[in-house]
């Protein structure tokens, strides 16, 4: 009897690690999945969440496991004792694997305004777009500088706040801006059709934020091509 309360707690720690390892599964196959565009909301959820929870399963685990591999006796060593420590570094793992996964992404949080900046900026590139349309017959303008001052009065707005070294924008605006701008557009091409986006290397981590006709805008994670 007293053997069997001992060795519960290195079931328990086993357990714990293959918990953590199942909620690893969610991130571990959006990476494996390769997709392209995912939503920045959705990130917390198919990545962030999953891995915090695995996490803390994981360090769940390699406690449980550590207290129930100290109180085993010397008599159930073998058996007992290796069951704890399996638990031990199947949490260790969990841990391990749950913070590389999680590593990418936490940089993303002091930039998390200035993210926001950017996709603000390039919703504004579009609705001036559309707007500029409806004066010109539908057509987008050949160049983002069409847009300036008529339909867009604030020149950071043609700038990436996040692109290193970024410039502060004088009236050359297709030569400095810091997005990539796709002329020959009008409001009868296709809504998915890809009007601007991010230069490469605007931001540190390779993902892009994407403005398309519709004027709706996503983020793209790396690789990706213009």
């Amino acid at each position: 009897m007293k053997r069997c309360k001992i060795f519960w707690p290195a079931v328990v720690s086993r357990l714990m690690a293959i918990v953590g390892i199942v909620f690893l599964a969610v991130p571990v196959g959006v990476k494996l999945s390769r997709i392209t565009h995912v939503p920045e909301d959705l990130v917390i959820w198919t990545i962030m969440v999953p891995c915090l929870i695995g996490a803390a399963c994981g360090v769940v685990a390699v406690l449980v496991g550590t207290v129930a591999f100290a109180l085993l006796s010397a008599r159930t060593r073998m058996a007992g004792r290796g069951a704890a420590l399996s638990g031990v570094f199947m949490g260790c793992a969990v841990g391990l694997a749950a913070v590389a996964i999680i590593f990418p992404h936490v940089g993303h949080a002091p930039n998390g305004d200035l993210r926001r900046r950017c996709r603000t900026n390039l919703e504004q590139i579009g609705l001036a777009c559309h707007t500029y349309a409806a004066d010109n017959n539908g057509e987008f303008p050949d160049k983002l500088s069409r847009l300036y001052p008529s339909y867009l009065g604030v020149l950071d707005i043609f700038s990436c706040p996040i692109a290193p070294d970024s410039p502060r924008l004088g009236e050359c605006i297709d030569e400095e801006t810091t997005y990539l701008y796709a002329p020959g557009h009008s409001l009868s091409s296709h809504p998915s059709a890809l009007l601007a986006c991010d230069k490469p290397g605007n931001h540190p981590d390779g993902s892009a934020a994407e403005l398309y006709v519709e004027g709706h805008v996503e983020w793209r994670a790396p690789p990706f091509e213009w």
